[in-house]
């Protein structure tokens, strides 16, 4: 979401940062109310709607039985593919707009490549042969400012609403495995989700830094550092965004402070999570 401030505005912001006070009342360590919702596409294996904010995101997972990649034979396959809304915001037109959907895809990619995340080997059938594939789909519908954060929950709660098939494992007359699903549509298998991680946003202003920035507060940003947090502060995956160069001391801080945050923010989705489990379900056209 572009926003254009003058001069004497990004002072006032920066100054108030530094000062402890943000322009909307949070706390430097505060995130904006987070909305969930779980199952809202009928005819995905597991999906969900966050609204951060002003930010709103949908995510779809979609299991299909495919081959395993030679160096993991015995494990499944996650893939990302990261779309965006028309309405999103005008930094998503044209190739920018690829660029950024390819840049968020990566990062989430790289984040879930730590094993310790997901247990892949629960996605494996014929070893060698055959696993599942987790189609992971995230559709941006409206960025209201730190998309990524907001792209991370709505990827851990779609995997946590996730329901796998059971398989039955059989040979043929010719003395080969086959796969075979079950007919009971209850029969199912539900990932651990616990160890997925969350992406926490830290942006530098002035002497400052806050997380879950609005478009204000990110048009001001100097340098962000962007960390994969699980629930236990571990971070699978980091990287700079901006042109703003940090001293060793403010990276130091700016990751205890991803790590703290994010081990918070975890807490924070379980507990939604298990509420969203047995809410009804609105869908995401509401």
């Amino acid at each position: 979401m572009d926003v254009i401030l003058s001069k004497s505005e990004k002072i006032f912001l920066t100054h108030g940062i530094e000062e402890g006070i943000r322009e909307d009342g949070r706390a430097p360590d505060d995130y904006r109310t987070i909305d969930l919702e779980l199952s809202v596409v009928p005819n995905a294996n597991g999906s969900s709607r966050i609204k951060l904010g002003n930010s709103d995101v949908l995510a779809g997972v979609k299991c299909e039985i495919g081959e395993p990649d030679p160096g993991r034979p015995n494990e499944g396959k996650i893939i990302f593919n990261v779309d965006c809304s028309a309405n999103a915001g005008t930094e998503w037109e044209g190739r920018g707009g690829d660029d950024l959907e390819i840049e968020i895809s990566e990062f989430l990619s790289k984040a879930y490549s730590n094993k310790s995340c997901l247990d892949l080997q629960i996605l494996g059938l014929i070893p060698g042969e055959q696993c599942w594939h987790l189609y992971i789909d995230v559709l941006i519908l409206r960025n209201g400012g730190n998309i990524l954060d907001a792209v991370s929950l709505a990827v851990k709660s779609a995997l946590y609403d996730t329901e796998i098939p059971k398989v039955l494992i059989k040979m043929s007359e010719k003395g080969q495995s086959e796969v075979e699903l079950t007919d009971n549509p209850s029969d199912y298998i539900i990932m651990s989700t616990e160890n997925c991680p969350i992406f926490v946003s830290i942006c530098k202003l002035g002497k400052g830094h806050v997380v879950d920035a609005t478009a204000k507060e990110s048009a001001c940003t100097m340098a962000k550092i962007v960390s994969a947090v699980r629930k236990d502060g571990m971070i699978t995956a980091s990287q700079k965004k901006c042109s703003g160069s940090l001293q060793e001391s403010s990276v130091l801080e700016m990751y205890e402070h991803c790590r703290k945050v994010g081990m918070e923010l975890n807490k924070t989705l379980i507990s939604k999570l298990s509420e969203a489990k047995n809410a009804p379900i609105v869908g995401f056209l509401a």
